[in-house]
Parts: C-alpha cells; sequence; structure tokens
C-alpha cells in the first residue's frame, strides 16, 4: 500500500502521525511524506531565511530515513501559504506523484496556524483533482480518488477524532524522529 501524509511543515509530520507512519513502516508499505513550506521563518536563533530552510529540509530528511519514507518537499514560503492557483497546482501533482491509497494531513479547520489550515484544505482539493486529466502537472493524473483522513493531537483545538491509534510501542522511533529536528527542539523544548 501507498500512504501519504501532506503537511505545512518540516515537524509536523512528526507531532501529528508519525506513529501511525512508523506502524505502516513496519508492515513494509511505502510511505511518502510531502511538506508544503520550507519552514523558513520557524526558528528563533538562526539568522537568515535561506539557512532556516536549508537547516528544516535537512532535519526533515534525516528523521524520514529512519521510517524510509520519501520526502516530498514544496517549498512555499512558511506563513504565506494561500489558496493559488500555483499551490493547487503543486498539492495536485504531490498526490499524483506519491499515487497515494489513503492519505493523512491536518485537519482543516481553525488550527492555531492557518497553514495547517490551507494544508488540510488544499489536500482535500488535491486529492480528487488529481484524477482530472485536463489539470496539468508533472505528473500523470491518478485512477481513483484515496480515502483522507485528518490527523491531530487529542484534545487539540476543537478536533473530536472518530479513530484512535494506539502507538505506545512505535513511541520510541517517534521520539528518535522529533529529536531529528534540532532547530525547533532546541527552542521550544
Amino acid at each position: 500500500m501507498r500512504v501519504l501524509f501532506i503537511g505545512a511543515h518540516p515537524d509536523d509530520f512528526e507531532y501529528y502521525c508519525a506513529g501511525t507512519f512508523v506502524k505502516y513502516a513496519k508492515q513494509g508499505h511505502e510511505l511518502f511524506v510531502a511538506i508544503a513550506t520550507n519552514g523558513n521563518i520557524g526558528s528563533h536563533v538562526h539568522e537568515t531565511k535561506e539557512e532556516i530552510a536549508a537547516i528544516r529540509y535537512e532535519e526533515e530528511k534525516k528523521s524520514l530515513e529512519i521510517i524510509g519514507a520519501k520526502l516530498i518537499w514544496m517549498g512555499f514560503d512558511d506563513e504565506y501559504l494561500i489558496d493559488s492557483r500555483e499551490v493547487r497546482d503543486a498539492f495536485i501533482d504531490v498526490v499524483r506523484q506519491a499515487r497515494p491509497d489513503v492519505i493523512f494531513t491536518t485537519w482543516k479547520n481553525r488550527d492555531y496556524n492557518p497553514d495547517h489550515d490551507i494544508t488540510g484544505y488544499m489536500a482535500f482539493i488535491a486529492r480528487i483533482n488529481a484524477t482530472i486529466p485536463l489539470i496539468k502537472t508533472d505528473h500523470e493524473p491518478t485512477d481513483h480518488i484515496p480515502p483522507m483522513f485528518y490527523c491531530q493531537p487529542s484534545g487539540h483545538m476543537d478536533f473530536v477524532p472518530d479513530y484512535y491509534v494506539d502507538v505506545s510501542e512505535e513511541f520510541e522511533t517517534r521520539l528518535a524522529m522529533w529529536r531529528c529536528h534540532e532547530s525547533q527542539c532546541s527552542e521550544w523544548g
């Protein structure tokens, strides 16, 4: 099975659903993680956006190597993700590139960060529009619309999950993945 997570920022994956993906990795599934923004303002320590983006990219790559997931880096500016033709096309192309059997993404409703909201919304649109041949992107249209699950830490905002995934056996691997994001851990704990 091909499994895709679409997140807004480097480290969203580790926070939202890495434990679930560790379970998928143990079962031998093909994993993809798409990150919409480059995280280029996500630091209080580093001086330039370019430096921050490069660090966040390397951290995400290092994290995903732990479970053998493929990184799809969209590279949009952090905190400026908007519903535009360029963004829609990029999200559609992510779905076409990964050709997932299932998609996980952030909840698209009233999150504390608008990048999370727009990511969930764009992923919802992209999974359908990826099948439309007249929408042209770098990859060929998909032949099916995969089911989508929204991830959110339990009790976060007013999100009420339909399903819970017990990741207690995957906790140490998830923690190792989180520790790859040293620029975030050193700043925010």
